[in-house]
């Protein structure tokens, strides 16, 4: 009994603190990073120069434009229940959706459900999903078009890397236009039939089955929504416009912060670094960090990305000076917002109580759907036997005419003999 309750005091701490836990595996993976890289490299003077503060706070102002393109997106998506949210709170909503993603593996498993919670506060549960799933859905065609721009920078600047790279974003670059293709124009439903799948899993798909069951119509009907949202061509571009346009922005951001540290030097073709080799570095980096995509914060993916790329546009002294200082300050930029967005999660305790509600509610859908497929059950039970009564009835009368059309037979034939 004492071993259960510990289990169970573990998992409680576990499920109320994860977003903490992965916030300090991500700053100890960018501790690792700085000493693996030899922070002795590293120019710490221009750390302390008045035109350093100006980048900082230039990264700073190109993320919040970033985080107000994406609540917009949110705001087109929605179209007029967004008039019900408050625009500081569905800038709230969409800033700590993005801290959560950045301190769990696999990216989307923290923010997305929380986003969910908070917009069921003021627009029903299915519109809440289908906004949320919708604006994954543009988030992640925002990065392939990215990548796609990046693959054609590459290729437009003659291949300059070796022949891994070669490899690897032309290949990438092909598997991107191809899924670019078919998030922008197939249109098949999604949650309903992942859903219905994970019934099927060993282990867990037996326990999902009242579940799903008791919410298919909720499933059928945030698909519905998706596909009311996708086939509205004016707003689909306009989200697609937006999200291109951030990502743009995060290459501003690359481009911004690299030429500070290269302090006059230049790349190996001797002309000024410019915002195109930015966007290559930016992509490059983004590519590495989402095929490694279980790591919080992408920890020391997104460097490996950037060291990949530095190699063929700067030489050895000038890639050292400029490496571990770029995603210093990349890495604390995002820190500080991602530390915003969980203090932000922290204080809002109304959250907590949505979940209850949440949860009271699906327990009540499932009791409901079994109580009915137990009397389901108990009807058709009971319809067999009164068939099979009903049957034994009719055999017996029928028993009995065939008893008395004999008998009648014998007195008619007994008749004409006589």
């Amino acid at each position: 009994m004492k071993e259960k309750k510990r289990i169970f005091s573990i998992g409680s701490f576990f499920k109320r603190y994860y977003k903490y836990i992965f916030l300090l595996i991500g700053i100890a993976g960018i501790v690792a990073l700085i000493i693996a890289n030899d922070p002795a490299n590293i120019e710490w003077e221009l750390f302390t120069e008045g035109k350093f503060f100006a980048v900082l706070g230039a990264c700073f102002g190109i993320w919040i434009v970033i985080y107000i393109l994406h609540t917009l997106t949110y705001v087109i998506i929605l179209r007029k229940d967004s008039k019900k949210i408050d625009p500081w709170h569905m800038f709230k909503i969409t800033f700590t959706g993005f801290a959560l993603n950045n301190v769990t593996p696999a990216g989307l498993v923290g923010g997305e459900p929380y986003r969910i919670m908070e917009l069921k506060k003021y627009v029903s549960t299915e519109k809440a999903a289908s906004a949320t799933f919708s604006f994954t859905i543009m988030y992640a065609v925002g990065h392939l078009l990215l990548w796609d721009a990046g693959v054609i920078t590459y290729i437009c600047y003659g291949m300059p890397g070796d022949t891994f790279i070669d490899i690897l974003l032309l290949v990438t670059g092909v598997f991107n236009f191809a899924a670019t293709f078919c998030l922008i124009f197939l249109r098949v439903n999604m949650v309903y039939p992942v859903m219905r799948f994970l019934t099927k899993l060993p282990l867990i798909g037996k326990k999902l089955v009242p579940m799903v069951e008791a919410k298919k119509e909720k499933y059928i009907e945030i698909d519905r929504l998706i596909n009311v949202f996708r086939k509205d061509w004016f707003r689909f571009l306009m989200v697609l416009l937006i999200q291109f346009t951030s990502r743009l922005l995060e290459a501003l951001e690359y481009f911004v912060i690299i030429s500070f540290f290269l302090n006059g030097r230049t790349p190996i073709d001797g002309a000024p670094f410019n915002y195109f080799q930015g966007l290559m570095v930016m992509s490059t980096c983004s590519l590495i960090g989402n095929l490694v995509f279980i790591i919080p914060m992408q920890a020391g993916t997104r460097e490996g990305g950037m060291q990949l790329v530095l190699k063929f546009l700067f030489d050895e002294d000038t890639k050292a000076l400029v490496a571990s200082p770029t995603f210093l300050v990349y890495r604390f930029r995002e820190f500080i917002c991602t530390l915003i967005g969980i203090i932000m999660v922290a204080g809002t305790r109304r959250n907590k109580r949505a979940i209850a509600e949440a949860e009271k509610r699906d327990h009540e859908l499932i009791e409901q759907y079994e109580k009915e497929h137990a009397q389901d059950g108990q009807n058709e039970e009971n319809n067999i036997v009164e068939h099979d009564v009903e049957v034994s009835i009719s055999d017996e009368n029928s028993v009995k005419k065939d008893n008395v059309e004999d008998s009648t037979n014998k007195n008619e034939d007994i008749d004409i003999n006589q």
